[in-house]
């Protein structure tokens, strides 16, 4: 009656119209820009640090509708505790995946938050994600501390000297979708057309 069916780890139900509605994936694979990704195996990966207890990878979207993979982290001690372990993950992860698996962004938690049916809460990890920039960054806050905060986003507890370029401060060209991205979170939408740097560079 349906034809051949191809078995693709996606799960659906038929709806009366006979019309397939997607309710997700029996595996761990997120599609991110047209490339399929196996999250269980950064998982994997983590869990070989030892102050790694659980991850988990959200999908968000920036203002352009580029896609990007948040890694949210918890540790096995208090977030407070694991200084170094965003660095050891980052290394980790360049040092051994492919960079369409590597996250844009790092972040640990204490602890998931979970739904009325004790699952946990994807949407509501991306949403103190915002809430967590938006205490960092408000009106009060200077352009030298909003363009610390994107620094230390991108290279951990880089120091940052405002007299070089943003080049001899580290940032290479692999940074740069990031580097926009966080502009973006930071400063709203940015129009980049007409953009005209000063004579003497502020990074």
């Amino acid at each position: 009656k349906y034809g051949r069916l191809y078995k693709t780890g996606d799960i659906v139900i038929r709806l009366n119209n006979d019309e397939l509605y997607c309710l997700g994936r029996s595996d761990n694979q997120i599609k991110i820009n047209g490339v399929r990704i196996d999250t269980s195996e950064i998982e994997k990966l983590f869990k070989n640090h030892p102050l790694v207890e659980d991850s988990i990878f959200v999908v968000d979207k920036c203002q352009n509708d580029k896609k990007i993979l948040i890694a949210f982290i918890k540790p096995t001690v208090n977030c407070a505790l694991a200084l170094n372990l965003i660095s050891d993950l980052k290394s980790l992860v360049i040092s051994t995946l492919p960079i369409h698996m590597h996250p844009w962004n790092y972040h640990l938690v204490n602890d998931w938050p979970t739904t009325t049916n004790a699952k946990i809460d994807r949407p509501a990890l991306l949403r103190g994600l915002r809430t967590s920039t938006t205490a960092k960054i408000n009106d009060h806050t200077t352009d030298k501390e909003k363009l610390l905060y994107i620094f230390n986003q991108l290279i951990a507890d880089c120091p940052v000297d405002f007299k070089k370029s943003i080049i001899q401060n580290g940032i290479q060209s692999s940074h740069l979708p990031k580097f926009q991205y966080l502009i973006e979170s930071v400063y709203g939408a940015v129009s980049y057309t007409h953009l005209t740097l000063p004579t003497t560079p502020y990074v």
